[in-house]
This record gives C-alpha cells, sequence and structure tokens, in this order.
C-alpha cells in the first residue's frame, strides 16, 4: 500500500514544547490515524490512543522484527507520587504544557540493565 507523504510539521503548526501555535490535537488525530491504518483492530479511532489497548498490539507485531522489550517492574506508590510531582512541577512552571499531560500514559519502572543507556525506541509506543 503506497501511502502520500505528508508534511506533518506544517499540519500541526511546528514543534511540540517549542512553537506557540503547535496543534497537539491534530498531532493526536495523525498518530491515531496512524496506528489504525497500521493494526485495523480497533473499529473506535480513538482506542489507539491508550496505551493499555495499543501495547499489546506492538508487543505482537514488535516479535516478528525480533525487537525485545526492556525488563519492567511495578512502580512503587512513592514513585508514582514522584512522578506526580514532577508532573504538577512542570505544569506549575509551564501551564501552556498541560495538554501534553493529558494524554493516556503508563509511567514504568524499567529494570536496570548495563547495556541501556535510554529507552527511546520507535517501535516501543
Amino acid at each position: 500500500m503506497e501511502t502520500e507523504n505528508i508534511n506533518v510539521i506544517n499540519m500541526v503548526n511546528g514543534a511540540s514544547l517549542l512553537s506557540e501555535g503547535f496543534d497537539a490535537q491534530v498531532l493526536v488525530n495523525l498518530v491515531a490515524h496512524y496506528r489504525h491504518v497500521k493494526f485495523c483492530h480497533y473499529d473506535n479511532i480513538s482506542h489507539y490512543l491508550y496505551p493499555e489497548k495499543i501495547e499489546q498490539l506492538y508487543r505482537h507485531k514488535n516479535l516478528s522484527l525480533g525487537i525485545e522489550y526492556p525488563e519492567e517492574s511495578q512502580m512503587e506508590d512513592n514513585e508514582h507520587q514522584s512522578v506526580k510531582k514532577a508532573i504538577q512541577h512542570i505544569q506549575d512552571i509551564m501551564p501552556e504544557w498541560q495538554i501534553y499531560f493529558a494524554l493516556p500514559v503508563i509511567f514504568k519502572k524499567i529494570n536496570h540493565n548495563k547495556n541501556m543507556v535510554s529507552l527511546t525506541n520507535h517501535h516501543i509506543p
């Protein structure tokens, strides 16, 4: 299937966290649409925005690509509180960023791995 190239930066009016006119809602819509085209699993396109729904689809697809997920464990209550406090601090400083923290996110604790520097992987949402 061929798809037309689009200029996402123009569609969303710049870059998130940098451009004053950035339209996060357009980006959210594009992400949902992209995931729908990629997986064709849910009838309700908004389901593609919820981590608990999309994670298994990515894990299944990534298994065939040989992509390994890091080991993870449950965060402790004090760790959840630290994340919540950090988010609130950011929102106090940058209230215009509140929309970014309204997106559904599941925070996970990645177990220590001497070979891992960070976890930025476009295959893992």
